[in-house]
């Protein structure tokens, strides 16, 4: 236990300080083995031009005791060029590379510790739908760049473009306060699904909170359909739903909505979810107007808001659900 708590001591001094800090320490506390270091020092300060002269000898000193402390760092943390920088003048080997706003990185950069460090294992965290990569010489008026267009577009953006992403996974801590309400609502979501159940073949859901609202000449409502896509992502993942007629194959989804405005919306988020959580060949979404001969194993109908009458004839809207689902 003494040794472990030492090494962990190293660890957070190796992430607080600079490299150059923590080998000074190291000399510091133990001048008997770095004599030529603490007088090489002294020279520097009290007599600089003695200090030019034997400048080889203290030189290779300093490296030596460089070489020292990079042999006991654990983590080391700085940004892509200088860590390329301090693998092309040291020994250092790690065994994990953690690349952080990898999305932000251009594409020279984002395989740059890769190739440095071949045999260490790679994770890349990034959101591609945050932030571009950094590109400091787009737009810049006194220099003209070659590569300006390339540089605004990260490779983790050409992967996502090229379907090459299959999963996104999002991580939000919620401390204090914030963490008991977050708990309690989900919570809540839970015991109201599990002491409810339903054998019809039409289920009618109502969320909560939700009207619609005027986008130009027609109509949308953002809480319908982002509560519509998230059952969708359930009902693929949890549900595992299947095809009625062939059970070896995955159910056919259609999204039937009265305004164009709320197709859109609805395309939209579609959009942004990828194929692991969607099918999107599976999936189609179409308003009420053009879709007579469509067919699809389960009909989401969003066809109306909660607080006002709706704008579109129900019996219509109902029949077309009823001729479009296959039992």
């Amino acid at each position: 236990m003494p040794s472990d708590l030492a090494n962990l001591k190293i660890t957070i001094l190796c992430i607080s300080s600079h490299l150059s800090e923590f080998a000074r320490g190291i000399a510091k506390a133990d001048k008997r083995t770095w004599p030529g270091v603490i007088v090489a020092w002294n020279e520097k300060k009290k007599d600089p031009d003695a200090f030019a002269v034997n400048r080889v000898k203290h030189q290779a000193g300093f490296h030596r005791l460089m070489e020292y402390a990079v042999s006991q760092v654990d983590i080391v943390v700085g940004t892509p060029v200088a860590l390329v920088e301090f693998a092309q003048h040291t020994e250092f080997v790690p065994q994990l590379i953690v690349v952080d706003e990898a999305a932000r990185r251009t594409e020279n950069l984002s395989l740059a510790l890769q190739a440095q460090w071949q045999s260490a294992f790679s994770v890349y965290i990034s959101d591609t739908q945050q932030f571009p990569p950094i590109g400091l010489t787009v737009e810049q008026r006194d220099f003209k760049a070659v590569f300006s267009y390339q540089r605004q577009i990260s490779l983790f953006h050409r992967m996502e473009n090229g379907g090459r992403i299959l999963a996104r996974t999002r991580q939000r801590r919620l401390v204090g306060s914030n963490h008991v309400l977050c708990r309690k609502f989900h919570d809540w979501v839970k015991k109201k699904f599990t002491r409810w159940g339903c054998l019809s073949a039409t289920l009618l859901i109502r969320p909560d909170n939700s009207e619609e609202t005027k986008s130009g000449n027609s109509f949308s409502n953002p809480a319908n359909a982002n509560f519509a896509v998230q059952l969708i992502v359930q009902l693929y993942q949890a549900a595992g739903t299947v095809e009625a007629c062939d059970f070896s194959r995955r159910a056919s989804i259609l999204i039937l909505t009265p305004y164009k405005a709320q197709r859109r919306m609805y395309d939209l988020l579609l959009l942004e979810l990828t194929e692991a959580e969607v099918p999107k060949t599976l999936v189609e979404v179409r308003t009420i107007d053009d879709s007579p001969s469509h067919e699809a194993n389960i009909i989401i109908l969003d066809w109306r808001d909660v607080l006002r009458p709706p704008r579109v004839d129900f019996s219509g809207s109902k029949r077309v659900k009823q001729n479009s689902a296959q039992s």
